[in-house]
């Protein structure tokens, strides 16, 4: 145990403790602004209630379907009849058993699926549609005026029909009742946008039955909603497009990013677009879009940054992850690189994943599934990226300690770390709004290192917190980490191959004769 020194300046030591922080990252606000529990850089820690969990990993559940990445991943279910099935170089795989193949020779590897009466509905937009019953693939009998069926990109159920949206068209189609494709009939969307574009993507939106305020309620009424290319979202009441069809509005939003770029959570849609991720029903119930809409307002300027650089790269997907309590975007960055953005649901708070290069997710018996490159399909699970450690890397929100006009130096940092092994933890103060460049290096951070760093400047006795039996325990070390400035943040790094949370971080901090 480190005994105390006289401060050479005669200052006194304090020590601040702080949440780690669980608000999760934050580009909207000022540096000089922005809430303490907020994280400047949040980079493969998962923000929860009360502390930071490193992400899960990854495991492969098939390999080398084919020597392409994997672009679809899809559920079947129907009763008590599970599978998945993946898509890469021109084929269909079942994959939840041995990997074999169940269709090949085609043009595109990225389907949308649909489940509709015990058969899964599969477009692309260049090849003619399939259909997949659980145990074949076949072709999906699809027929309308003036319709090409190769064309058919998207494809969801709603309201006991089937709907479809072609490539570069402003229409969709539509089946009769009780039909998975069938006899389509065509309905011109071009009569309603204000502002033209072509129709993007398309979901079904659950509201309370027979209410005038579209807050959500999760009972009674599905409404359609299709977003166009020009940001315009038409939503409509009733079940039959051709003859009790109402307009419940048209909205202005963002241009939506992909036709995979739409998902359901609870009774809201989720829709990305180039001014973020929003949310229907708060944008129908306020009319407009506003910062309340934006679920992704806290990360706005990354997201339209990253739709700006990106938009055009394949791969950009929304996926709500009920089971684990998370929304994930996946953002294309090009040349095979993927990074993506994760909520918690609970909280709305976001981090970045980095480190997973997922060319598309999907969801099977609830757990989350992504395909990456050379016919892999991984599922998330474990706290190993494929057996390598997960690389963490977070920088605090800014800190004045509630003394904005005062100087204070920062000789050493306490995180209160939760885990079951040895991590390589890195630390490094960081000051007056500037950015710590080369992240600090890691080292060992847990039962079988020193409780205590060496510091150049005064100490007080501390007492160490060892590590505790049991599967979780708690092991807190003082590091010595220099910085002088009238508002402090931390760095800190981590490369683990076990379950970590971070509670807390303590700063001693030297205040007094010399710093004021």
């Amino acid at each position: 145990m480190l005994k105390r020194r006289r401060a050479r300046r005669g200052g006194a030591a304090m020590t601040v403790t702080v949440p780690a922080p669980v608000g999760g990252l934050n580009t909207r606000d000022s540096l000089n602004l922005m809430p303490a529990t907020d994280a400047v850089r949040l980079d493969n820690w998962n923000p929860g209630i009360s502390a930071l969990s490193v992400r899960e990993g990854y495991r492969p559940v098939a390999s080398g379907i084919a020597a392409a990445p994997v672009a679809t991943v899809a559920a079947f279910q129907a009763g008590t009849v599970h599978k998945m099935i993946a898509a890469a170089g021109g084929g269909l795989y079942e994959i939840s058993g041995a990997p074999h193949a169940l269709a090949q020779g085609f043009a595109s590897d990225r389907w949308q699926t649909a489940a509709f009466n015990g058969r899964l509905g599969l477009v692309n937009g260049a090849d003619a549609p399939r259909v997949f019953d659980g145990s074949e693939v076949a072709a999906l009998a699809v027929a309308g005026e003036g319709l090409v069926p190769e064309n058919l990109l998207g494809i969801m159920t709603h309201r006991s029909r089937s709907y479809f949206l072609a490539r570069d068209s402003q229409d969709f189609w539509y089946s009769d009742v009780n039909a998975l494709g069938g006899r389509l009939a065509r309905f011109p969307l071009s009569r309603v946008g204000q502002f033209g574009g072509n129709l993007v993507c398309m979901g079904s939106w659950n509201v309370e039955g027979g209410s005038e305020v579209w807050g959500g309620g999760g009972i009674g009424e599905d409404l359609a909603v299709f977003c166009m290319s020009s940001g315009d979202i038409a939503v409509y009441r009733g079940d039959d497009p051709g003859s009790n069809w109402t307009l419940v509005g048209v909205f202005r939003a963002g241009a939506p990013v992909d036709v995979r770029g739409v998902a359901r959570r609870g009774s809201d849609l989720l829709v990305l677009t180039s001014e973020g991720l929003i949310s229907i029903s708060r944008l129908v119930s306020e009319g407009s879009l506003t910062p309340n809409g934006l679920v992704s307002d806290k990360i706005r300027p990354t997201l339209v940054e990253a739709v700006g650089r990106h938009g055009a790269n394949t791969g950009w997907q929304v996926l709500v992850h009920s089971r684990a309590g998370r929304t994930i975007v996946n953002v294309p960055l090009g040349g095979g690189r993927f990074e993506q953005y994760a909520m918690d649901t609970r909280t709305g708070a976001w981090a970045r994943w980095t480190g997973i290069d997922a060319h598309c997710w999907g969801l099977f018996d609830e757990n989350a599934h992504f395909g990456a490159d050379a016919g892999t399909v991984h599922r998330m699970t474990g706290s190993t990226d494929a057996g390598a450690a997960i690389e963490g890397d977070v920088q605090t929100a800014f800190n004045a300690f509630g003394r904005r006009g005062a100087l204070k130096r920062c000789i050493c940092l306490r995180p209160v770390l939760r885990g079951r092994s040895e991590a390589r933890i890195g630390l490094a103060a960081v000051a007056d709004f500037q950015s710590v460049e080369a992240a600090p290096a890691a080292t060992g951070f847990g039962p079988t290192t020193p409780g205590w760093d060496e510091a150049d400047s005064a100490w007080e006795e501390w007492d160490d917190l060892p590590w505790e039996g049991g599967g979780g325990s708690t092991v807190a070390e003082w590091r010595a980490a220099d910085g002088l400035g009238y508002a402090l943040a931390a760095r800190l790094t981590s490369s683990s191959t076990d379950d970590l949370e971070w509670e807390t971080l303590s700063y001693q901090l030297e205040t007094g004769r010399g710093l004021i």
